[in-house]
């Protein structure tokens, strides 16, 4: 893989993944303390932002270990179900965001989609990592 592509990758992962991380930011500054605080309190949907930010941050790794095997192939990480897993659960913490962004924005709310094109690019790009 040339130099190239791999500078407009780090780009696009730091341009794309931004409002997700500041996301998660805010989910272990507020989400977390609120969630424990209700389900202390005996609500148990308090718990869901908690979990939601962790989930997050499962995705947001999972998405940067395919990134750093995309800039160097030689990279050892996760074993492919286990990063499949990390993908999905972040995938499932950020549907939410999504259901959000489009009931508030329209159609600029195909902006938070973006995510999970660029996992998805970073799948196609290590899919010899996936074994096909």
């Amino acid at each position: 893989m040339n130099r190239i592509y791999r500078r407009i990758l780090v780009v696009e992962f730091i341009l794309i993944f931004f409002v997700p991380i500041i996301f998660l930011g805010a989910g272990f500054l507020i989400g977390i303390p609120i969630g424990v605080t209700t389900f202390l309190d005996g609500e148990t949907e308090g718990i869901y932002l908690p979990m939601m930010t962790i989930g997050g941050v499962a995705g947001i790794w999972g998405a940067a270990q395919l990134l750093a095997k995309s800039l160097d192939d030689q990279m050892n990480i996760a074993k492919p179900k286990r990063l499949a897993l990390y993908l999905a659960v972040g995938a499932a913490s950020w549907i939410p965001a999504v259901i959000v962004a489009f009931e508030s924005l329209g159609m600029f709310g195909l902006f938070s989609v973006l995510p999970y094109v660029m996992t998805l690019q970073l799948i196609a790009t290590n899919r010899t990592h996936f074994g096909y």
